[in-house]
């Protein structure tokens, strides 16, 4: 009896329209996120951080670097979701702001297999992100927007099809504090900003706390960042966002607090990576110079301080040196999150292989 109501349950649990059934968020688990308690589809209970900024909390609604992972033997996969407004910024394509994209795992790598556009003047969207698959099973990896809140998803499947929520067990967690560059601007589509792209190659999950336009070194992140547990690797990758007065004053006490509650963890500090627009424009050129500068002199100091454990990453050709690695001159378009990908992947495994 008691197996019987469990599978009625589960079977109400479908919404099932003509040869479709929906997977609703009480079937499907969402990775990418640094807490377990945050609401559903944010990266951070900001009611438990009251303290943080008002810009930051807003931007810890969208759902950059969150996805789902699922297997099934499904020969379509339709996407009904809806996100908060229709915003797109200036620099950024529809998928990546508020569509989806989909990779399937093939012979031990994952690949991209189709893009969700997202309905331009309607906050709630349809679409078929892949069809005609065999029907063999696979493993399925979803990611949500980067640059809006999602407040609903629903994931159509064939009718006779199964579902089997699949949370990947990752081999290390690794937390990525960030400008827009580490929450995605300017890549096409969600699965293509840097720590997602490492989390796909690497087998380490790498969470996303990447803030457009604030990451500014603010004591109150780093009280947050803190309670994180289980944490293998901290990046530090916010220069763009900060002055050099606000990098001078904030590193220090910034760094110094993580390593009080996670004293044997490594950090890696990223200096910006060299803006193409910085190649012509002199005071742009100057401004950056002195961002880095002063963010490596605040590196030097901690190791003199005896801080252990601290890394520091360099700017220089993050993205390549040919001037092509960027969207508008600022942020990393597809090319330059690769390149990106590849400098941060060679130092994370180079910091790793010390532990």
């Amino acid at each position: 009896m008691k197996n019987f109501f469990l599978l009625f349950a589960l079977i109400c649990s479908f919404q099932v329209f003509g040869q479709i059934k929906y997977i609703t968020n009480k079937e499907f688990t969402l990775q990418g996120k640094a807490f377990d308690n945050a609401p559903f589809y944010h990266r951070i209970d900001t009611n438990k951080y009251a303290n943080l900024p008002e810009k930051v909390k807003g931007l810890f609604t969208a759902s950059a670097g969150l996805y789902v992972t699922f297997k099934s033997n499904t020969s379509q996969i339709k996407l009904d979701w809806t996100t908060r407004s229709t915003y797109l910024g200036a620099n950024t394509t529809g998928i990546m702001a508020r569509g989806l994209d989909l990779y399937i795992k093939e012979n031990g790598k994952w690949i991209f297999a189709g893009a969700a556009l997202p309905n331009q003047q309607n906050i709630k969207s349809e679409y078929d992100i892949v069809k005609n698959l065999s029907k063999t099973e696979k493993e399925f990896m979803l990611y949500l927007p980067l640059w809006n809140e999602i407040t609903d998803l629903k994931i159509g499947i064939d009718a006779s099809a199964n579902f089997i929520n699949q949370p990947i067990a990752y081999k290390k967690k690794i937390v990525v504090y960030g400008s827009s560059i580490v929450q995605g601007a300017s890549a096409s589509r969600p699965g293509m900003n840097y720590p997602s792209i490492l989390t796909r190659k690497t087998g380490y999950e790498f969470i996303n706390l990447g803030l457009s336009g604030n990451a500014k070194i603010e004591i109150e992140l780093a009280e947050m960042i803190k309670d994180i547990q289980g944490v293998d690797l901290f990046i530090l990758d916010c220069v763009p966002n900060s002055s050099p007065e606000e990098i001078k004053s904030r590193t220090i006490p910034f760094v110094k607090l993580l390593r009080k509650y996670h004293p044997k963890t490594p950090i890696l500090m990223v200096e910006s990576l060299i803006r193409p627009m910085s190649k012509f424009d002199l005071t742009a050129h100057e401004d950056m110079t002195r961002q880095n500068q002063t963010y490596r002199a605040q590196y030097d100091a901690l190791t003199k301080d005896g801080i252990k454990d601290l890394y520091l990453l360099k700017g220089d050709n993050l993205i390549g040196s040919d001037n092509e690695g960027s969207t508008d001159g600022i942020h990393p378009n597809d090319l330059g999150f690769s390149r990106l990908s590849e400098a941060i992947e060679k130092k994370v495994n180079e910091i790793l292989s010390k532990k």
